[in-house]
Protein backbone atom coordinates (compact mmCIF):
# COMPACT_ATOMS: atom_id res chain seq x y z
CA UNK A 1 0.00 0.00 0.00
CA UNK A 2 2.57 2.20 0.61
CA UNK A 3 4.48 2.06 -2.36
CA UNK A 4 1.49 2.53 -4.09
CA UNK A 5 0.72 5.77 -2.16
CA UNK A 6 4.21 6.90 -3.04
CA UNK A 7 3.44 6.14 -7.08
CA UNK A 8 0.66 7.90 -6.76
CA UNK A 9 2.05 10.95 -4.99
CA UNK A 10 4.87 11.39 -7.50
CA UNK A 11 2.81 10.97 -10.50
CA UNK A 12 0.85 13.97 -8.90
CA UNK A 13 3.76 15.53 -8.47
CA UNK A 14 5.14 15.37 -11.47
CA UNK A 15 1.41 16.40 -13.37
CA UNK A 16 1.71 19.40 -10.53
CA UNK A 17 5.37 20.07 -11.98
CA UNK A 18 4.12 19.95 -15.77
CA UNK A 19 1.10 22.75 -14.45
CA UNK A 20 3.99 24.90 -13.11
CA UNK A 21 6.20 24.65 -16.06
CA UNK A 22 3.39 25.78 -18.43
CA UNK A 23 3.52 29.23 -19.76
CA UNK A 24 2.30 31.62 -17.16
CA UNK A 25 0.81 35.02 -17.66
CA UNK A 26 3.46 37.81 -19.38
CA UNK A 27 3.23 41.88 -18.84
CA UNK A 28 1.93 42.66 -22.15
CA UNK A 29 -1.24 40.07 -22.01
CA UNK A 30 -4.54 41.62 -22.15
CA UNK A 31 -5.70 42.76 -19.15
CA UNK A 32 -9.35 41.41 -19.34
CA UNK A 33 -8.93 38.44 -17.37
CA UNK A 34 -5.44 39.45 -15.11
CA UNK A 35 -8.31 40.70 -12.57
CA UNK A 36 -10.35 38.95 -10.82
CA UNK A 37 -12.73 42.21 -9.97
CA UNK A 38 -15.71 42.50 -11.18
CA UNK A 39 -15.96 45.10 -14.03
CA UNK A 40 -18.98 46.76 -14.59
CA UNK A 41 -20.02 47.71 -18.33
CA UNK A 42 -23.40 48.50 -19.80
CA UNK A 43 -24.82 47.26 -23.41
CA UNK A 44 -26.94 50.12 -25.54
CA UNK A 45 -28.71 48.39 -28.85
CA UNK A 46 -31.26 46.30 -30.14
CA UNK A 47 -31.28 44.22 -26.46
CA UNK A 48 -35.12 43.09 -26.74
CA UNK A 49 -34.08 42.13 -30.76
CA UNK A 50 -31.20 39.81 -29.69
CA UNK A 51 -33.13 38.32 -26.90
CA UNK A 52 -35.84 37.53 -29.22
CA UNK A 53 -33.77 36.12 -32.20
CA UNK A 54 -34.47 32.41 -32.35
CA UNK A 55 -33.29 32.65 -35.62
CA UNK A 56 -31.02 28.95 -36.84
CA UNK A 57 -28.38 31.78 -37.71
CA UNK A 58 -28.52 34.85 -35.92
CA UNK A 59 -26.71 38.11 -37.33
CA UNK A 60 -24.49 40.11 -35.33
CA UNK A 61 -26.25 43.44 -34.16
CA UNK A 62 -24.25 46.73 -33.98
CA UNK A 63 -23.79 47.50 -30.03
CA UNK A 64 -21.88 49.70 -27.92
CA UNK A 65 -20.03 48.71 -24.44
CA UNK A 66 -20.12 51.58 -22.46
CA UNK A 67 -16.78 50.77 -19.68
CA UNK A 68 -14.66 52.88 -17.92
CA UNK A 69 -10.74 53.20 -19.12
CA UNK A 70 -7.70 52.61 -17.05
CA UNK A 71 -7.68 56.38 -15.83
CA UNK A 72 -11.66 55.81 -15.02
CA UNK A 73 -12.95 57.58 -17.96
CA UNK A 74 -16.19 56.34 -19.53
CA UNK A 75 -15.39 55.08 -23.11
CA UNK A 76 -17.66 53.61 -25.46
CA UNK A 77 -16.43 50.54 -27.77
CA UNK A 78 -18.81 50.07 -30.98
CA UNK A 79 -19.13 45.51 -30.82
CA UNK A 80 -21.10 43.52 -32.57
CA UNK A 81 -23.39 40.90 -30.94
CA UNK A 82 -25.32 38.47 -31.59
CA UNK A 83 -27.47 35.15 -29.63
CA UNK A 84 -25.21 32.04 -29.44
CA UNK A 85 -25.65 28.43 -28.08
CA UNK A 86 -28.27 25.73 -28.45
CA UNK A 87 -30.34 24.79 -25.82
CA UNK A 88 -30.13 28.12 -24.13
CA UNK A 89 -31.73 29.76 -27.10
CA UNK A 90 -34.95 27.79 -26.36
CA UNK A 91 -37.22 30.59 -24.62
CA UNK A 92 -39.04 27.60 -22.69
CA UNK A 93 -35.28 27.34 -21.50
CA UNK A 94 -33.75 30.37 -20.98
CA UNK A 95 -36.11 33.81 -21.62
CA UNK A 96 -32.17 35.78 -22.16
CA UNK A 97 -29.54 33.69 -24.31
CA UNK A 98 -25.96 33.85 -24.08
CA UNK A 99 -24.06 36.47 -26.41
CA UNK A 100 -21.10 36.44 -28.22
CA UNK A 101 -19.18 40.10 -28.40
CA UNK A 102 -17.51 40.67 -31.34
CA UNK A 103 -14.56 43.60 -30.78
CA UNK A 104 -13.12 45.81 -32.94
CA UNK A 105 -9.36 45.81 -33.14
CA UNK A 106 -9.26 49.27 -32.54
CA UNK A 107 -11.19 51.60 -30.07
CA UNK A 108 -10.69 49.59 -26.72
CA UNK A 109 -7.31 50.86 -25.64
CA UNK A 110 -6.51 51.42 -22.32
CA UNK A 111 -9.56 49.47 -21.14
CA UNK A 112 -9.89 46.01 -19.66
CA UNK A 113 -11.18 45.01 -23.49
CA UNK A 114 -7.82 45.95 -24.85
CA UNK A 115 -6.58 43.12 -27.40
CA UNK A 116 -9.75 40.60 -27.42
CA UNK A 117 -11.49 39.91 -30.39
CA UNK A 118 -14.45 37.87 -29.78
CA UNK A 119 -16.07 36.42 -26.42
CA UNK A 120 -18.14 34.31 -25.15
CA UNK A 121 -21.05 35.96 -22.63
CA UNK A 122 -22.88 34.09 -20.27
CA UNK A 123 -25.71 35.92 -19.45
CA UNK A 124 -28.89 35.14 -16.28
CA UNK A 125 -30.78 33.45 -18.57
CA UNK A 126 -34.07 34.93 -17.06
CA UNK A 127 -35.86 37.72 -18.37
CA UNK A 128 -34.92 41.20 -18.62
CA UNK A 129 -35.24 42.53 -15.01
CA UNK A 130 -35.75 39.76 -12.91
CA UNK A 131 -33.23 39.92 -10.22
CA UNK A 132 -31.73 37.41 -8.28
CA UNK A 133 -33.33 34.09 -8.04
CA UNK A 134 -32.37 30.57 -8.70
CA UNK A 135 -30.69 31.65 -12.36
CA UNK A 136 -28.36 33.96 -10.91
CA UNK A 137 -27.07 31.29 -8.43
CA UNK A 138 -26.58 28.95 -11.40
CA UNK A 139 -24.56 31.23 -13.35
CA UNK A 140 -22.22 32.25 -10.40
CA UNK A 141 -21.97 28.40 -9.97
CA UNK A 142 -21.40 27.62 -13.05
CA UNK A 143 -18.61 30.60 -13.21
CA UNK A 144 -17.63 28.95 -10.29
CA UNK A 145 -16.75 25.50 -12.58
CA UNK A 146 -14.24 27.23 -14.86
CA UNK A 147 -12.50 28.65 -11.21
CA UNK A 148 -12.21 25.24 -10.06
CA UNK A 149 -10.95 24.28 -13.16
CA UNK A 150 -7.74 26.53 -12.90
CA UNK A 151 -7.10 25.20 -9.46
CA UNK A 152 -6.40 21.88 -11.33
CA UNK A 153 -5.38 22.48 -14.72
CA UNK A 154 -3.88 25.38 -16.31
CA UNK A 155 -4.93 24.40 -19.54
CA UNK A 156 -7.97 26.13 -18.45
CA UNK A 157 -10.37 29.07 -20.15
CA UNK A 158 -10.35 31.96 -17.50
CA UNK A 159 -13.71 33.59 -16.63
CA UNK A 160 -14.15 37.53 -15.57
CA UNK A 161 -17.34 38.78 -13.94
CA UNK A 162 -19.39 41.44 -14.74
CA UNK A 163 -21.97 43.28 -14.06
CA UNK A 164 -23.84 44.61 -17.01
CA UNK A 165 -26.66 47.40 -17.61
CA UNK A 166 -28.36 46.28 -20.72
CA UNK A 167 -30.22 49.41 -22.63
CA UNK A 168 -32.85 49.11 -25.22
CA UNK A 169 -32.09 51.82 -27.85
CA UNK A 170 -36.12 51.55 -28.89
CA UNK A 171 -37.06 51.76 -25.39
CA UNK A 172 -34.98 55.03 -23.88
CA UNK A 173 -34.66 55.20 -20.17
CA UNK A 174 -35.31 51.75 -19.84
CA UNK A 175 -32.46 50.06 -17.98
CA UNK A 176 -32.07 46.47 -16.83
CA UNK A 177 -29.30 45.35 -14.53
CA UNK A 178 -27.97 41.89 -14.41
CA UNK A 179 -25.04 39.63 -13.67
CA UNK A 180 -22.57 37.81 -16.06
CA UNK A 181 -19.52 37.03 -16.72
CA UNK A 182 -17.27 36.46 -20.21
CA UNK A 183 -14.98 33.43 -21.02
CA UNK A 184 -11.34 33.43 -22.61
CA UNK A 185 -11.61 32.88 -25.99
CA UNK A 186 -9.71 29.30 -26.84
CA UNK A 187 -7.45 31.35 -29.43
CA UNK A 188 -6.67 33.27 -26.64
CA UNK A 189 -5.44 30.50 -24.20
CA UNK A 190 -3.40 28.52 -27.04
CA UNK A 191 -1.59 31.94 -27.48
CA UNK A 192 -0.73 32.05 -23.80
CA UNK A 193 0.55 28.69 -23.93
CA UNK A 194 2.46 28.21 -27.33
CA UNK A 195 -0.03 26.04 -28.72
CA UNK A 196 -2.72 25.55 -31.49
CA UNK A 197 -6.20 25.28 -31.83
CA UNK A 198 -7.36 22.24 -33.80
CA UNK A 199 -10.28 21.97 -35.94
CA UNK A 200 -11.30 17.82 -36.98
CA UNK A 201 -14.31 15.58 -37.69
CA UNK A 202 -12.96 13.43 -35.48
CA UNK A 203 -9.98 12.43 -32.72
CA UNK A 204 -8.63 8.80 -31.88
CA UNK A 205 -8.39 8.72 -28.31
CA UNK A 206 -4.89 7.38 -28.56
CA UNK A 207 -3.74 10.92 -29.84
CA UNK A 208 -5.31 12.74 -26.33
CA UNK A 209 -2.76 13.60 -24.13
CA UNK A 210 -3.26 10.97 -21.50
CA UNK A 211 -2.50 13.18 -17.97
CA UNK A 212 -4.49 15.96 -19.08
CA UNK A 213 -7.09 13.85 -20.41
CA UNK A 214 -7.41 12.23 -17.17
CA UNK A 215 -7.79 15.51 -15.15
CA UNK A 216 -10.54 16.68 -17.71
CA UNK A 217 -12.24 13.56 -16.97
CA UNK A 218 -12.03 13.15 -13.73
CA UNK A 219 -13.47 17.20 -13.43
CA UNK A 220 -16.36 16.02 -15.36
CA UNK A 221 -17.31 13.46 -12.72
CA UNK A 222 -16.51 16.04 -9.95
CA UNK A 223 -18.96 18.50 -11.98
CA UNK A 224 -21.37 15.72 -12.57
CA UNK A 225 -21.27 16.14 -16.21
CA UNK A 226 -21.80 13.36 -18.81
CA UNK A 227 -22.79 16.44 -21.84
CA UNK A 228 -19.01 15.95 -23.35
CA UNK A 229 -16.88 14.27 -25.77
CA UNK A 230 -13.59 13.86 -26.50
CA UNK A 231 -13.31 12.10 -29.39
CA UNK A 232 -16.48 13.24 -31.41
CA UNK A 233 -18.87 16.16 -31.68
CA UNK A 234 -22.74 16.51 -31.72
CA UNK A 235 -24.07 14.53 -35.28
CA UNK A 236 -23.13 17.14 -38.19
CA UNK A 237 -20.43 18.89 -36.44
CA UNK A 238 -16.89 19.02 -36.19
CA UNK A 239 -14.90 17.53 -33.04
CA UNK A 240 -15.30 18.06 -30.14
CA UNK A 241 -18.42 18.54 -27.83
CA UNK A 242 -17.90 21.13 -25.56
CA UNK A 243 -14.37 20.29 -25.59
CA UNK A 244 -11.49 22.49 -27.40
CA UNK A 245 -8.29 20.69 -28.38
CA UNK A 246 -5.15 22.29 -28.00
CA UNK A 247 -1.77 20.91 -30.18
CA UNK A 248 1.30 21.66 -27.95
CA UNK A 249 3.95 20.76 -30.61
CA UNK A 250 4.23 16.97 -28.85
CA UNK A 251 2.20 15.42 -31.13
CA UNK A 252 -1.01 14.46 -28.45
CA UNK A 253 -3.78 16.99 -28.20
CA UNK A 254 -4.95 18.17 -24.87
CA UNK A 255 -8.72 18.75 -24.16
CA UNK A 256 -9.58 21.99 -22.30
CA UNK A 257 -13.51 21.49 -21.47
CA UNK A 258 -15.93 24.35 -21.13
CA UNK A 259 -19.82 25.01 -21.01
CA UNK A 260 -20.45 23.47 -17.89
CA UNK A 261 -24.28 24.60 -17.37
CA UNK A 262 -26.01 20.79 -17.78
CA UNK A 263 -23.88 19.83 -14.70
CA UNK A 264 -25.05 18.61 -11.35
CA UNK A 265 -23.55 20.98 -9.37
CA UNK A 266 -25.17 23.70 -11.65
CA UNK A 267 -28.28 21.32 -11.82
CA UNK A 268 -30.63 23.89 -14.24
CA UNK A 269 -34.17 22.84 -14.70
CA UNK A 270 -33.44 21.81 -18.07
CA UNK A 271 -30.87 19.35 -17.80
CA UNK A 272 -31.84 15.54 -18.51
CA UNK A 273 -29.17 12.95 -19.26
CA UNK A 274 -29.16 11.26 -22.22
CA UNK A 275 -31.26 7.92 -21.43
CA UNK A 276 -28.94 5.23 -22.41
CA UNK A 277 -26.79 6.55 -19.89
CA UNK A 278 -29.01 4.83 -17.17
CA UNK A 279 -28.91 7.55 -14.86
CA UNK A 280 -32.09 9.28 -13.57
CA UNK A 281 -31.15 12.71 -13.84
CA UNK A 282 -27.88 15.15 -14.02
CA UNK A 283 -26.76 15.16 -10.05
CA UNK A 284 -26.34 11.20 -10.25
CA UNK A 285 -22.95 11.02 -11.19
CA UNK A 286 -21.77 8.77 -13.81
CA UNK A 287 -17.63 8.24 -14.98
CA UNK A 288 -17.38 8.96 -18.75
CA UNK A 289 -14.10 9.16 -19.24
CA UNK A 290 -11.36 6.54 -21.43
CA UNK A 291 -9.80 3.27 -19.75
CA UNK A 292 -6.32 4.22 -18.78
CA UNK A 293 -3.85 2.99 -16.71
CA UNK A 294 -4.66 2.91 -13.20
CA UNK A 295 -1.24 5.31 -12.42
CA UNK A 296 -2.78 7.54 -14.89
CA UNK A 297 -5.98 8.08 -13.59
CA UNK A 298 -5.01 8.00 -9.64
CA UNK A 299 -2.79 10.41 -10.77
CA UNK A 300 -5.40 12.65 -11.76
CA UNK A 301 -7.55 11.84 -8.79
CA UNK A 302 -4.28 12.97 -6.49
CA UNK A 303 -4.53 16.40 -7.86
CA UNK A 304 -7.87 16.75 -6.56
CA UNK A 305 -7.14 15.52 -3.45
CA UNK A 306 -4.21 18.19 -2.91
CA UNK A 307 -6.65 20.62 -4.15
CA UNK A 308 -9.67 19.95 -1.97
CA UNK A 309 -9.36 22.71 0.17
CA UNK A 310 -8.62 25.30 -2.27
CA UNK A 311 -11.82 23.41 -4.26
CA UNK A 312 -13.75 24.00 -0.91
CA UNK A 313 -13.08 27.41 -0.34
CA UNK A 314 -13.57 28.55 -3.39
CA UNK A 315 -17.48 27.74 -3.33
CA UNK A 316 -18.09 27.88 0.61
CA UNK A 317 -16.07 32.14 0.71
CA UNK A 318 -16.87 33.19 -2.78
CA UNK A 319 -20.14 35.32 -1.69
CA UNK A 320 -22.02 34.74 -4.43
CA UNK A 321 -24.00 31.81 -3.52
CA UNK A 322 -26.40 31.43 -0.60
CA UNK A 323 -26.48 29.91 2.43
CA UNK A 324 -28.68 27.11 1.27
CA UNK A 325 -26.99 27.05 -2.07
CA UNK A 326 -23.55 26.65 -0.52
CA UNK A 327 -24.56 24.14 1.74
CA UNK A 328 -25.70 21.88 -0.92
CA UNK A 329 -23.27 22.31 -2.88
CA UNK A 330 -20.91 21.30 -0.68
CA UNK A 331 -22.57 18.48 -0.34
CA UNK A 332 -22.48 17.42 -3.43
CA UNK A 333 -19.06 18.05 -3.39
CA UNK A 334 -18.52 16.03 -0.50
CA UNK A 335 -19.75 12.95 -2.37
CA UNK A 336 -17.12 13.50 -5.18
CA UNK A 337 -14.55 13.38 -2.69
CA UNK A 338 -16.46 10.23 -0.52
CA UNK A 339 -15.49 8.18 -3.61
CA UNK A 340 -12.08 9.62 -4.85
CA UNK A 341 -10.54 9.08 -1.36
CA UNK A 342 -11.75 5.67 -0.79
CA UNK A 343 -9.69 2.98 -2.41
CA UNK A 344 -12.80 0.80 -3.30
CA UNK A 345 -15.61 3.75 -4.45
CA UNK A 346 -12.72 4.81 -6.27
CA UNK A 347 -12.11 1.40 -8.48
CA UNK A 348 -15.83 0.53 -8.17
CA UNK A 349 -17.28 3.99 -9.86
CA UNK A 350 -14.25 5.57 -11.90
CA UNK A 351 -11.55 3.10 -12.10
CA UNK A 352 -13.61 0.31 -13.66
CA UNK A 353 -16.28 2.27 -14.73
CA UNK A 354 -13.52 3.45 -17.89
CA UNK A 355 -15.37 3.55 -21.53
Amino acid sequence: MESILHCRGMMAAGLLGVVASLPVAKAAEPPLFLSSEPLAITLTGSIIGLANDDSDDPVYRDVSLQVADASGAMRVIPVRVKPRGKSRRRETVCQFPPLRLNLPKQGAERTAFEGQDKLKLVTHCSRLGSVGGAAVERLWLEFLLYKAFTRVSATSLRVRSLQVTYVDADQPGRAYGHPAFVIEDIGALASRLDARETSLERVDRGRLAPEASAIVEVFQYFAGNTDFSLTQGPAGESCCHNIKLLDDGSGQLVPVPYDFDATGVVNPPYARPLRHLGIRNVRQRLYRGYCRTSEQIEAAIAVFQQQKAAIYSLFADSGLLSPDRVRSTLRYIDAFYAVVDDADQRRKRILDRCL
